[in-house]
C-alpha cells in the first residue's frame, strides 16, 4: 500500500465493514431469488452506486490529468516519426484500446436497436431505414472528413466523433422511441466515421511492418466486437433497453478518457502540407488497384451491417433470446479476432489478391447458409465460418488501400 500511496485507513475500513457488508449482500440475494438486477432498481441503490462511480471517475479524472501534464512535456512540439520507440507504443496501445472501446460500442448497440424497433412493432422496411441511416451520413461526408482530419488532426477529430456519439445516446434513453432510435443512427454514422479513420490513419502511419500494425489494430476491434455483443444482448435480457444504453454512454465516457491521453503533436512546418493544393479526390478513383480496394472493402462493410442489423430480427422470428443472438453475433466477432493472428502468414504464404478473393467467396457462402436453418448450433458454425471471411476482409483491404493511394503528406496527431 506505501509503494501504490494508498492509505492504511483502507484497509481498516475493509476489515471493520467487509464482513457486514458480505452479509447485507447475501441477505439481498435471497430476497430477491438470486435476481442481481435489484441493486439497480431502487431509487436509494441507484443513488448510492451513482455516488460511488461518481468518485471513481473523479479520481481516474485526476490521476488522467496528472499524468498527461508529465506525459505532455515529452511529445510537446514533436512530429509523430520522431517519437522514442517507447513513446509510440504506448500511442498505439492508447488507439488499440480506443478501438477496442468504440467497437464495444458500436457492435453492442447496433443490434439491440433492430430487435429493440422489432419489438415496438417496427416494419422490416423501417429496420432497413434505420441499417442505412448509420452509413447515410458517412455516404455525404465522408471525403470532407477525410480533408477535416488532415485540417485538425486525429486527437480532435476522435473527440468530436466521441462528443457526437455521446449525443446521440441521450435521445433514446430519455425517449426510447422509434425517431430517436433513427436519430441514434444518423448521429452515430457519421461519429463513428470521424473517430475510425483517425485511429486507423494514427496506425497507418506508424513505421514497421502495416500488415502486422492494421492486424493488431483490427484485432482490438474485433474483440471489442466479441465483447460488445455478448454484453449487450445479455444487458438487453436482463434490464432492458435503456439501463443497456446507460451502460454504452459509460463505455463512451471512459473512450473519451482515452483519448484525451492521445498525443496532439502538431508542427507548424506540417500545415504547409495541408495549405497546399492537393489533387482532386475523385481523380484517385482512376487508379485501378485503388478501385479495387474501395469496392472489397465496401462488399465486407456490407457484409457486416447486414448481419448486425438484420441478424437480430430473424433470431427473434425463429425464439432465439437476445442473449442468444448476442452469442452468435459476438462468436462471429471472436472468429474474426482468431483468424487475424495468422493475417500476416496467410498473405506471404497465399498473397493478398487470391486470399481476399477466397475470403468473400467463403462468406458468400455462409450468407447463402443463415436463413436455411433455425438451430442454435448449426447458427453459430455458420457465423464462425462468416467471422473467418469478414474478419480478414477488412484488414486486408484497408492496408491494400493504404499501399496503393498516393502520399500527399502525413496526417496531423
Amino acid at each position: 500500500m506505501k509503494v501504490s500511496g494508498l492509505s492504511p485507513a483502507l484497509l481498516v475500513l475493509a476489515i471493520v465493514l467487509g464482513e457486514k457488508f458480505e452479509s447485507y449482500f447475501r441477505r439481498a440475494i435471497i430476497v430477491s431469488k438470486g435476481d442481481m438486477t435489484a441493486f439497480f432498481t431502487s431509487g436509494i441503490s441507484m443513488t448510492l452506486i451513482s455516488v460511488a462511480l461518481a468518485f471513481v471517475l473523479y479520481d481516474i479524472f485526476k490521476t488522467v490529468r496528472a499524468k498527461k501534464k508529465k506525459y505532455k512535456k515529452l511529445i510537446n512540439n514533436q512530429l509523430f516519426f520522431q517519437l522514442e520507440e517507447g513513446t509510440i507504443m504506448k500511442l498505439l496501445w492508447i488507439v488499440m484500446i480506443c478501438q477496442a472501446v468504440y467497437s464495444i460500442i458500436i457492435r453492442g448497440s447496433r443490434p439491440i436497436i433492430s430487435l429493440y424497433a422489432d419489438n415496438i412493432g417496427a416494419s422490416p422496411f423501417f429496420i432497413g431505414l434505420l441499417a442505412a441511416a448509420f452509413a447515410f451520413l458517412p455516404m455525404l461526408f465522408a471525403i470532407s472528413v477525410g480533408k477535416w482530419l488532415d485540417k485538425q488532426g486525429a486527437k480532435k477529430m476522435t473527440m468530436i466523433g466521441s462528443i457526437g456519439m455521446l449525443l446521440s445516446f441521450i435521445l433514446p434513453v430519455l425517449y426510447p422511441t422509434l425517431f430517436s432510435l433513427l436519430f441514434n443512427q444518423l448521429l452515430i454514422g457519421i461519429s463513428h466515421l470521424c473517430i475510425l479513420i483517425s485511429l486507423q490513419k494514427t496506425v497507418g502511419n506508424i513505421v514497421g511492418d502495416r500488415d502486422r500494425l492494421i492486424a493488431a489494430f483490427s484485432l482490438s476491434g474485433a474483440f471489442g466486437e466479441f465483447v460488445g455483443a455478448i454484453l449487450t444482448g445479455y444487458l438487453f435480457e436482463m434490464t432492458g433497453f435503456r439501463w443497456t444504453f446507460l451502460i454504452m454512454i459509460l463505455f463512451i465516457i471512459v473512450g473519451l478518457v482515452f483519448t484525451r491521453l492521445m498525443p496532439n503533436m502538431v508542427k507548424k512546418e506540417q500545415k504547409k502540407l495541408v495549405d497546399k493544393k492537393a489533387e482532386k479526390t475523385w481523380k484517385m478513383l482512376k487508379n485501378v488497384n485503388l478501385r479495387k480496394a474501395l469496392i472489397v472493402s465496401g462488399l465486407v462493410l456490407f457484409s457486416k451491417d447486414l448481419v448486425v442489423a438484420y441478424f437480430p430480427v430473424y433470431g427473434n422470428s425463429i425464439g432465439l433470446s437476445p442473449s442468444q443472438i448476442g452469442l452468435v453475433i459476438g462468436l462471429l466477432s471472436a472468429m474474426s479476432m482468431i483468424i487475424r493472428f495468422l493475417q500476416s502468414e496467410l498473405v506471404h504464404t497465399i498473397g493478398r489478391a487470391r486470399l481476399m478473393v477466397l475470403l468473400l467467396v467463403v462468406s458468400g457462402i455462409s450468407f447463402i447458409l443463415i436463413p436455411t436453418t433455425s438451430s442454435l448450433l448449426l447458427l453459430i458454425l455458420i457465423s464462425l465460418v462468416l467471422g473467418a471471411g469478414l474478419g480478414l476482409g477488412q484488414p486486408l483491404s484497408l492496408v491494400y488501400t493504404l499501399n496503393v493511394t498516393p502520399e500527399t503528406g502525413k496526417v496531423k496527431y
